[in-house]
């Protein structure tokens, strides 16, 4: 199955990838950073999912048959911070992703929301 991962340089991404590339997957990974550790074989494509006609050119290039969303700016600080870029990111790119997903005929997509959420003595909880 040919897997595309937004969100591939991020640390759940990152384990996905590697958990389904040894599983035999074709992979890919869109993000719109830099991957720290690539694995070999598994294509890193640098880009902002929330770029509509971009993202179109990569499914029409790619033709997923799964999208495993996990994208977006995680930490709650940063969205306080910086809602516009947030909301930009987090919901702009999540239809972005999802319109495109549909024009392109992808079969499956699975949408993962978290937030980094620390306690004050920096434990997470």
């Amino acid at each position: 199955m040919k897997i595309l991962i937004t969100g591939g340089s991020g640390f759940i991404g990152s384990h996905l990838i590697e958990e389904l590339f040894e599983a035999g997957h074709t992979v890919a990974s869109l993000d719109w950073r830099e991957a720290s550790d690539k694995v070999a074989g598994v294509e890193y494509i640098l880009l902002d999912f929330a770029k509509h006609e971009e993202l179109l050119k990569v499914f029409q290039r790619w033709q997923p048959d799964s999208i495993c969303h996990l994208g977006a700016v995680p930490s709650v600080q940063t969205s306080i911070r910086t809602p516009f870029e947030s909301l930009y990111s987090n919901s702009t790119g999540l239809y972005s992703v999802l319109e495109t997903s549909r024009i392109a005929g992808v079969r499956r997509f699975i949408f993962a929301s978290s937030a980094a959420v620390y306690c004050t003595t920096g434990q997470k909880y």
